[in-house]
């Protein structure tokens, strides 16, 4: 689990990919959505953000203990029963974050050992990047280079 410490008087944005959040209605800065598979290669936004795994949860508790400079707190919700991760699922996600939300930060909670589609997952790493988001993804827990940690402009933890 990361935890992230912000000393700054802005308030920040952040955008958590994970399997979503439960319980945070009473909590008016934490929104969301989830990204669901229409067919093999099309993916759409959703509504439907809750957390029925935990692990998107926990992260977002997490965060509030450690920090309370949020504005906002978005949670893209790409996992649903297992936190395997689906390329299309986190590219969709990537891609919406670009063309839809103002954030500082993104948090992936996860990552991909083997990418076929290495250069459009770098193409749209570089676009957040290069427009000043700040980039967290988790590296493999068994160790191996994992996607997009392994990216030279994302803090890989």
């Amino acid at each position: 689990m990361v935890v992230i410490k912000v000393r700054s008087h802005k308030k920040i944005n952040i955008v958590v990919i994970d399997s979503g959040i439960k319980d945070c209605q009473d909590v008016d800065y934490i929104s969301g959505c989830g990204i669901v598979r229409k067919n093999q290669n099309e993916y759409e936004t959703t509504d439907y953000y809750e957390d029925h795994i935990g692990h998107g949860t926990a992260v977002v508790d997490e965060l509030l203990k450690t920090c309370n400079s949020f504005e906002s707190i978005y949670c893209i919700k790409i996992y649903e029963d297992s936190m395997e991760t689906d390329v299309g699922a986190l590219l969709f996600a990537l891609n919406y974050i670009y063309q839809n939300i103002h954030c500082d930060i993104i948090l992936i909670s996860s990552g991909i050992t083997f990418i076929a589609d290495y250069e459009e997952m770098k193409s749209v790493i570089d676009k957040l990047t290069n427009s000043g988001i700040y980039i967290i993804s988790a590296f493999d827990n068994e160790g191996a280079v994992s996607f997009p940690a392994a990216f030279d402009s994302v803090i890989g933890v």
